[in-house]
């Protein structure tokens, strides 16, 4: 018969082991699970890190797009200013119409073309070039690689829209992440205004800027065709005035003419209409063969003479010189072209918008599109074969006068005022870049890649 012997002693250190075993499993396991849920958070971390710099390179190509906009409107608008200097406005060139006046539709049109080829040209050439390049984007991390890159095959408007597909990727400790964006650029139309204001002005109307030409002394015609429309006043020197010197001129003035002095015809064949009054002390020919008409009234002048020099304070233009503005105002399509204020100058073949303030003497030959006001305290010699087109333009010159805060150098003699609304544009630098991209650039089709 087989006897058991009952013996516990030892089984409590077994339980113990065994509970001991299944709690080091245990704080192994969430150990292990913890440890891997740092290192996923880590990671993670890492991946956010590299996607906010990838996407930190989307955002900063919109600048450099941006910036690279501003170049080519600039660019544009130097092509149409080359244009402008070159352009042919004979009677034989094509923008100048049967009737002899400037066809402005057809400039306009074709500085448009001028201005968006070159502006697209600038883009074209320079995108890729300026958008790839990792030295134009700020990134700190030095460990991490950086590349952003343009996948278009070809870079190319279409119908005045150029679209590009644009990728940023920045890699680090073996995590790559990658951004693509679609960025579309428009093409603008020449002179588009982007952000302006407008101010009304008040201002007199004034004897000397309110004519076509104010001249101190005389005005000397030696050939051509002369077109005024306007209204002219010559002061003239003793027996002086308005003298045509040469032949086969033909002059008109849709206006009226004052002067102190004379109105001399000396040579022959010559064509003189006036269809306004001549107001002035002789009407004198010295050949029988010229033709002269007068619509208005012929009256000889009885008042004294009138001098520039006690219609404007030269004083005040020579104050500008610490402006860093020279003395004589030569707008030329809103540029303005400074000249010195005691030396003589030339105008010729150029279609002119603007106002002219000198003390020295005024050349204009060959041919002349002349929208504005002249005013001398010289001599005014017109020259050379061809067309001379003068037309006084009051809100054009009124502008100029308070652009450029020329109101001081006049006398103020009269109550007559004239309001002028005056467009400015508002917002260099900054504001006015972004202005401009919220206009021509679009990003759409942002996604990340990986």
């Amino acid at each position: 018969m087989v006897k058991y012997i009952k013996n516990n002693h030892g089984s409590v250190l077994m339980v113990l082991l065994v509970v001991f075993a299944i709690l080091s499993l245990l704080g192994t396991t969430i150990m292990g699970i913890g440890v891997t849920n740092i290192k996923m958070k880590l990671i993670n971390s890492k991946a956010n890190y590299n996607l906010y710099i990838a996407e930190s390179g989307i955002d900063e190509s919109y600048g450099i797009i941006g910036n690279l906009v501003d170049e080519a409107i600039k660019e544009g608008n130097k092509a149409v200013k080359e244009f402008m200097d070159q352009i042919d406005l004979s009677d034989e060139g094509p923008y100048v119409n049967s009737d002899g006046t400037v066809d402005y539709d057809i400039i306009k049109r074709d500085q448009n073309k001028k201005f968006k080829k070159r502006y697209q040209l600038c883009i074209e050439k320079n995108i890729k070039v300026n958008v790839e390049n990792v030295s134009n984007y700020k990134n700190d991390d030095e460990n991490g690689v950086f590349h952003i890159e343009i996948n278009n095959k070809n870079i190319k408007f279409h119908q005045e829209l150029l679209v590009i597909n644009l990728s940023s990727e920045f890699s680090k400790d073996e995590i790559s992440r990658k951004i693509e964006a679609k960025f579309k650029i428009y093409t603008p139309e020449y002179d588009m205004p982007y952000y302006t204001k407008t101010t009304v002005y008040s201002l007199p109307i004034e004897p000397v800027w309110n004519r076509t030409f104010f001249v101190n002394k005389d005005i000397d015609i030696y050939n051509g065709t002369i077109n005024i429309d306007g209204n002219i006043y010559i002061n003239g020197i003793e027996n002086g005035g308005i003298n045509l010197k040469g032949n086969n001129i033909k002059f008109q003035i849709k206006g009226d003419i004052i002067t102190a002095h004379n109105l001399n015809i000396y040579g022959t064949n010559n064509i003189i209409k006036i269809d306004g009054d001549f107001c002035g002390k002789n009407l004198l020919t010295k050949d029988a063969i010229n033709t002269l008409s007068i619509k208005g009234n012929y009256n000889e002048v009885s008042n004294k003479n009138l001098y520039i020099g006690d219609q404007i304070n030269f004083d005040n233009l020579d104050y500008r010189k610490e402006q860093n503005k020279n003395d004589i105002i030569f707008i030329n399509n809103d540029k303005d072209i400074t000249l010195d204020i005691n030396k003589d100058f030339t105008i010729k073949n150029r279609d002119i918008y603007g106002l002219i303030i000198t003390k020295g003497d005024i050349k204009i030959s060959e041919n002349i599109n002349y929208n504005g006001a002249i005013i001398s305290d010289g001599n005014v010699e017109i020259l050379g074969d061809g067309t001379k087109k003068f037309k006084f333009d009051r809100e054009y010159v009124a502008k100029g006068i308070i652009k450029y805060n020329l109101i001081n150098i006049f006398s103020n003699n009269t109550s007559d005022l004239i309001d002028i609304q005056l467009v400015e544009d508002i917002g260099e630098g900054k504001l006015k870049n972004v202005v401009i991209r919220d206009q021509l650039i679009e990003m759409t089709n942002w996604h990340i890649i990986r």
